[in-house]
């Protein structure tokens, strides 16, 4: 075994990736050094991780899709939380953030953590903050809109030859890639936790907040099935809409009276036509990550109908609420909970 690999056992990450002998093995294509690398690395078990880590730094550098670095408040957020939410390749978000510079110390690590979960034995996560909304390209070419407060997860094992599998918690809507005619037919398959969508090729919406599932199919077909069972399971059709609500019996499906107000959101607004204003304040809250509270009865079943209420300003959308409906939006102090009174 060459003498320099010994030598690396000495060197941390950083100074891997500032090592000309690392770079030009770890990057090599080349069968035998290739054949060495991996050798040496079974000797040392320990160390494994370190040099692995480095060799993907490396990797994601020299990629033609960058790994894109998290936002700002992404990293000021703990170390558990900035691994739940880190983002992988080919991901482009709809509202530009700053970037720290790749150079910079702080930049580096947080790229070490992103890179880190690309490895194919782990899950790779997608995810949107508060106000914001991604559009996220996966590896079949199938186009993701991610709305706020939403993850898109590709599990352990999810990508195979029989189906092509994401786990959902929020809402998205997906333009599945059509695979080529003559191909055995692999699946694209969404699961919630109460629900599972399977498609071949289509266009459709899904959301799963506050215990209720709705499916709304643009065009294609799909086909949903239940986590719980007890349900069979339902076609859609074009233009249809399918909600379940925890713990119901049934599931509703019917033809979408206003199918443009359901996917309105990936414009960056949401549409309400002659809905309560509880619904659109719990809508509200699930995207900014706030609470809405109107404790008039009366004043929460107001009906608002509004052309669009914007996903990524809370502040003018709460603005837009007060002129619309004569209302009052006063912030509890040092909290996320907005009481909603009449202005009258």
């Amino acid at each position: 075994m060459p003498h320099i690999y010994t030598r690396f056992l000495s060197l941390d990450c950083e100074q891997l990736l500032e090592d000309p002998d690392f770079r030009q093995r770890a990057l090599s294509v080349d069968a035998s050094v290739r054949a060495h690398w991996t050798a040496w690395l079974d000797e040392h078990p320990a160390y494994r991780p370190t040099a692995e880590m480095a060799r993907a730094i490396l990797l994601a550098v020299d990629a033609p899709s960058p790994v894109t670095l998290p936002s700002p408040r992404e990293k000021a957020t703990d170390f558990a939380a900035l691994l739940s939410r880190a983002q992988v390749a080919k991901e482009r978000p709809l509202r530009r953030s700053r970037m720290l510079p790749f150079a910079a110390a702080a930049g580096l690590l947080l790229l070490i953590v992103a890179v880190f979960l690309l490895r194919p034995t782990a899950p790779t996560v997608y995810a949107s903050n508060y106000g914001e909304l991604r559009e996220i390209v996966l590896p079949d070419g199938t186009v993701v809109n991610l709305n706020a407060n939403s993850t898109l997860t590709i599990p352990t094992g999810g990508w195979t030859a029989e189906a092509r599998t994401v786990l959902l918690d929020g809402e998205a809507f997906f333009a599945v890639k059509p695979q080529p005619a003559g191909d055995d037919l692999q699946p694209f398959v969404v699961r919630t936790r109460a629900a599972e969508v399977r498609v071949y090729g289509t266009r459709f919406n899904v959301r799963d907040r506050r215990g209720k599932t709705q499916v709304f199919l643009e065009e294609g077909a799909v086909s949903v099935g239940w986590a719980q069972g007890g349900l069979p399971e339902t076609p859609l059709l074009p233009g249809e809409v399918l909600d379940l609500t925890a713990g119901a019996g049934t599931a509703e499906r019917q033809k979408a009276e206003e199918p443009a107000a359901l996917v309105a959101w990936k414009t960056g607004r949401l549409v309400f036509s002659e809905r309560p204003l509880a619904e659109a304040l719990e809508s509200l809250g699930d995207l900014y990550g706030v609470v809405l509270t109107c404790p008039d009865d009366a004043v929460a079943q107001r009906v608002i109908s509004s052309a669009g209420i914007p996903v990524d300003d809370l502040e003018l959308a709460l603005q837009l609420l007060e002129k619309a409906l004569n209302l009052k939006v006063e912030r509890v102090e040092n909290s996320k909970v907005y009481l909603v009174h009449s202005a009258e």
